[in-house]
Order: structure tokens, then C-alpha cells, then sequence
């Protein structure tokens, strides 16, 4: 609660003439943050990414949080459309760029995934596959981690490593 009051303290009295701020979208980015420890919901939380993007319309990370509670609340299309505003802003984003090619292989769209992965010079190995599925079994993307699951056992992952993998995903999702 403490770190609320001194945040918004620090939005409400801000002018940035006589502010030594570099960006005033790192205060909403924290001021954020705090709002989803103190469990606040999901509007409050949006509420403050919106207001912090109209003052720094730039500040790429409070988007890349906007684009996480879309995928929190399983709204992929306005993830989607928040990743490809964030690229807009900077098209060398890893993180943005693997969350959109995630998105793509979870559709079946596997060539473009398969683009933003070779942008991103993903070295297509195995284990680069399989550390990929663990991932996105952890973020609940079942094709996309399928997808990764069975390049790598295209590109001869180790049998002990592939019954892993697949029991791992048979434990959270019920079926291979």
C-alpha cells in the first residue's frame, strides 16, 4: 500500500519541466505492478496502462504488459494487435517477436511462425524445441507447444528427452 500512495503521489504532482524522470511511463509501469500485488483487477491494471501510454505513447513495456493481460484473459486477438503495435515501435523486440510467432504456431500458421523464429536466428536444434515447449506448456499454448514438440523430434531429439516432453504435456493437457 505504501508503494501505491508514493507512485500515485508521484503521477498526481508530476511536471515534467522540473522533473529529473527519463520517462514517465516507468512510474505506471511499477505504479502497475503494485495495482496486481494488491490484486486490484484487471481494470485498474488496464486503466493504468492506458493512462500511461497516453502520456508516453513510446514506452514499449507498459504495451508489453497490456499485450500479457489480454493473454491472461485469453483475448488473443487484441494480444495479437497489441504485439504488432509494439513491433511498429520496434521491430527487434525478441520478446514481442516470440510471443507473436507463438501465437501463429498455435494457430497452425507454422510458416509464419517458422519467419519470426528464423528473424529471431532461433537456431533450430532440438533442444532449442524442446526448451521452447516446456515454455509454452507453462503458458497453456497446446498446438504451439505440439508444433515445437514434434520439430523436434524431426530434428532428432533424443528419445529419453521426447517421452519428457510428451509426458510433461500429457500430465498438464491429458493427451498427446
Amino acid at each position: 500500500d505504501e508503494a501505491k500512495v508514493i507512485l500515485e503521489d508521484i503521477l498526481e504532482n508530476y511536471n515534467p519541466e522540473e522533473s529529473d524522470l527519463e520517462r514517465i511511463g516507468e512510474v505506471y509501469f511499477h505504479l502497475f505492478f503494485v495495482y496486481v500485488c494488491l490484486d486490484m483487477g484487471y481494470e485498474k491494471a488496464f486503466s493504468c496502462l492506458d493512462e500511461g501510454l497516453e502520456k508516453d505513447p513510446q514506452y514499449t513495456d507498459l504495451l508489453v504488459r497490456k499485450s500479457i493481460l489480454y493473454m491472461e484473459l485469453g483475448d488473443v486477438e487484441k494480444q495479437e494487435e497489441t504485439l504488432q503495435h509494439i513491433l511498429k515501435i520496434n521491430p527487434y523486440d525478441r520478446y514481442t517477436n516470440r510471443c507473436l510467432a507463438d501465437i501463429y504456431a498455435e494457430r497452425g500458421e507454422t510458416e509464419k511462425a517458422e519467419e519470426i523464429y528464423a528473424f529471431l536466428e532461433m537456431e533450430k536444434t532440438p533442444d532449442n524445441y524442446i526448451d521452447r515447449a516446456y515454455a509454452l506448456i507453462r503458458n497453456v499454448k497446446y498446438k504451439a507447444a505440439l508444433y515445437n514438440i514434434d520439430m523436434a523430434e524431426k530434428l532428432g531429439a533424443e528419445p529419453a528427452q521426447l517421452g519428457e516432453i510428451k509426458g510433461y504435456y500429457y500430465h498438464i493437457f491429458g493427451d498427446y
